[in-house]
């Protein structure tokens, strides 16, 4: 890929304390905590009203509730992900696995990789990340709701669904982190 000036200014190779490093945590948990770090960022500015809700801004407020889903969506996806690979490795089992954007698909490899890895962990605390899974599965399979208003084939997307939660989300998502770290 050739450069241009422009690359050259935003994308680079300088360190400097400003400049993230693009590289350096190029892993499936630095990217999933970041995905789920801003989405946290987020949801904490609406509710502390850092943005206040009044009818003037409501649509702007209204508009980051699709990336913030989206985050939250793609933290599970890279989390589910990591867990096959980072799992499988660990039992001597083939890492390699078929990709997907569907959750239910990777949560039936990741549990099975969780059983194996816990075999005496409470059975209750999967039951209960499936669930939830299986719910934010069937409003975003694809992991393109909420990031483009159609489908591939033009059908307009979320149109079963009127509100989000955000704060209900964000506590589901917790309760998935909490699993997975803790």
């Amino acid at each position: 890929m050739q450069k241009n000036e422009k690359s050259e200014t935003v994308f680079h190779k300088e360190i400097r304390p400003e400049n993230p490093r693009l590289n350096g945590l190029l892993k499936f948990d630095s990217m999933a905590i970041g995905y789920k770090f801003a989405a946290d960022i987020l949801v904490k500015e609406i509710k502390e009203k850092s943005i206040p809700l009044t009818s003037f801004n409501l649509r702007d407020v209204e508009s980051l509730v699709y990336p913030i889903a989206f985050l939250y969506r793609h933290y599970l996806e890279l989390r589910l992900k990591e867990i096959i690979k980072e799992g499988r490795d660990l039992i001597g089992d083939d890492p390699t696995y078929k990709t997907t954007h569907n959750l239910i698909k990777l949560w039936e490899n990741a549990k099975s990789v969780i059983e194996k890895v816990y075999p005496n962990d409470d059975p209750q605390v999967l039951i209960e990340a499936e669930l939830f899974l299986k719910t934010f599965n069937e409003v975003d399979s694809m992991s393109e709701s909420f990031r483009y208003p159609t489908d591939k084939s033009g059908n307009t997307l979320l149109t079963e669904w009127e509100n989000l939660s955000l704060q209900e989300l964000a506590d589901e998502i917790e309760k998935v982190y909490q699993l997975v770290v803790g």
